[in-house]
């Protein structure tokens, strides 16, 4: 606290910072993918230098300028908003808050239904601060038996296409809605592993259903690695599939 409240006050104070700097956060998108987008507009301002700072749910892409090029940088950061417009994320709370915006800006509600994530969805929802107004709640349906309980997913579903599979995370993303009552929310299914995979269905596969006031999206994703790095990739990737949703929405 004396740092950030005494210190470098009077520190900037007696020697103004020469340059300014604009954050702008990015999530959905490889780190490549980035820059080569940011790429296409660099040529229309050679004074800037540009910074990629890779988060856990978001790449922040940084643009510097003298301080007497603010008109630049400025112009620069409406540029690469543009051509990174459907990727664009809180530049403080990355992904989640975001969405969170989303939901609260329309005075909707939210939930989730997880299985292979196990709460870790709601638990980045929860992290912010204030989400009460707008969350809640998550049933975590780990067994079938949780699925058809709580969610109402059909045990034929489960046996004719199998727990990990579009049809069951559709029908955990319609449960949910009902369940809740919420207006948008996102429901997950998949092989965490390091068990469990077969050829048909790998270790690292998910499916992702998101649902907004009744209309529901599912997407397939095989996300390699140890069991820790599937949950993560698979929370990141059920955030950005909801945004986007949301944004369509």
């Amino acid at each position: 606290p004396m740092l950030n409240n005494y210190v470098l006050p009077r520190i900037c104070e007696r020697f103004p910072p020469r340059v300014r700097r604009i954050n702008i956060g990015i999530s959905g998108i490889g780190e490549s993918s980035i820059e080569a987008c940011v790429a296409t507009v660099l040529p229309d301002f050679p004074d800037l230098d540009v910074a990629y700072c890779v988060r856990r749910d978001k790449v922040d892409v940084r643009l510097t300028a003298a301080i007497d090029r603010i008109d630049t940088l400025e112009s620069a950061a409406v540029a690469v908003r543009d051509v990174l417009k459907e990727y664009l994320v809180d530049p403080e709370h990355g992904v989640v808050g975001s969405v969170c915006d989303e939901v609260r800006r329309r005075s909707w509600s939210l939930g989730t239904a997880e299985s292979c994530t196990g709460g870790e969805i709601a638990k980045r929802i929860t992290d912010l601060a204030g989400v009460s107004d707008i969350f809640k709640g998550a049933l975590v349906t780990y067994v079938n038996e949780a699925k058809s309980e709580l969610l109402g997913v059909r045990p034929e579903t489960v046996a004719t296409h199998g727990a990990v599979s579009a049809e069951t995370a559709d029908e955990m993303a319609v449960g949910l809605a009902r369940r809740l009552q919420v207006d948008a929310g996102v429901a997950v299914t998949g092989i965490a592993g390091p068990d469990g995979g077969t050829p048909d269905k790998p270790v690292g596969l998910a499916f992702i259903s998101t649902i907004v006031q009744g209309d529901v999206r599912t997407q397939r994703y095989v996300h390699p690695g140890d069991r820790r790095r599937m949950r993560d990739r698979t929370t990141l990737a059920a955030l950005n599939q909801l945004l986007r949703h949301l944004r369509e929405s």
